[in-house]
């Protein structure tokens, strides 16, 4: 698979505060970086292909309310509705899982009924005309809303470049199948409280990726475990996140993959996390400054989303042995 490389001019940091202000919740922040990236970073492209993708990260039902249209307004107004959203990482955590099985990581399955979901997805990533064959023919229920998911994650897997982002939009397919729709929810108000930008500096960036690791270093932690406790107890926290328990399965795994026993992994966090927020103090004001001009633009209404459906099957496939199929 080929995946383009970012361009040296690509301001990562700034890729990188969208998104984890989508997470937070905070709109104004959500908003001037978009401005940011489109003005000075001629990046509207990006954003465009990148909504998919960032919505089954963060809120897979919701793709059903993506458009892929071409227009700087409806990208934008996309954008602050998954702000606005209640989050769900449920595609996320079961896409992750699958990965790892993919490359022959055997320990994601514990030996109960999630590991035919696990399966299923390991195997779309491989062969997906297959696995979407059998969403179409067998999987989807006579449901107009569950077709309409299914389909936009399709249309939403051809944007993704990486393998374990397609592997979220066939999750997110997956879900539609076999589980009945969780309801759509919005946020009461957006998060105006002061915002953290020293998390967007994270190991998904050069410069979080070298300060997590010197402080590592020094006080005598594994790099890879501190990159991944970054990761999952600081930048991919989200607010109004649902239960989603294939997200809190990834994460029960992956701290068990580190030799970390449950509840060590916040101590240790909690041990870095002052010196890493104070070495990135320095660039994390300059990221906001680059932003800062954006912040006091007009708001731009977000759509109107829906809240009609009732109800969520558990996703750990309750549903998932009903007939036979070639996915089994």
């Amino acid at each position: 698979m080929a995946i383009r490389k970012a361009s040296p001019d690509t301001d990562q940091e700034a890729r990188s505060l969208l998104q984890k202000a989508i997470r937070r919740g905070n709109a104004p922040i959500v908003r001037a970086t978009f401005r940011y990236l489109v003005a000075e970073r001629d990046e509207l492209a990006w954003l465009r292909t990148r909504l998919a993708v960032m919505t089954f990260e963060e809120a897979w039902p919701y793709v059903e309310l993506v458009s892929f249209g071409r227009s700087e307004a409806e990208i934008l107004g996309h954008y602050l509705a998954l702000c606005r959203s209640v989050k769900n990482k449920d595609a996320a955590g079961l896409g992750s899982l699958a990965y790892a099985l993919s490359q022959g990581d055997q320990s994601v399955l514990n030996g109960d009924e999630g590991d035919w979901f696990i399966r299923v997805i390991a195997k779309a990533i491989t062969s997906r005309e297959k696995f979407w064959a059998w969403v179409e023919s067998e999987g989807i229920p006579r449901n107009e809303e569950a077709r309409k998911l299914a389909v936009r994650a399709l249309e939403g897997s051809k944007k993704a470049g990486w393998p374990w982002d397609k592997a979220f939009a066939y999750a997110t397919a997956l879900f539609a199948a076999k589980c009945s729709l969780p309801m759509l929810e919005s946020i009461p108000t957006d998060d105006t409280s002061e915002f953290l930008f020293w998390i967007a500096i994270d190991k998904h960036t050069p410069k979080g990726k070298s300060t997590i690791r010197a402080v590592a270093e020094e006080m005598g932690v594994r790099s890879n475990i501190a990159l991944w406790l970054s990761f999952y107890l600081e930048s991919g926290v989200c607010s109004h996140l649902v239960e989603s328990r294939w997200w809190e399965r990834e994460k029960r795994w992956r701290f068990s993959k580190l030799g970390l026993a449950e509840g060590e992994a916040e101590g240790v966090w909690a041990r870095l996390r002052p010196t890493v927020a104070e070495r990135l103090a320095v660039d994390a004001d300059r990221l906001r400054q680059r932003i800062s001009s954006y912040l006091s633009a007009t708001q731009a209404p977000a759509p109107q989303l829906g809240s009609g459906r009732k109800g969520q099957r558990s996703l750990f496939g309750e549903e998932a042995t009903d007939g036979t199929s070639s996915w089994e």
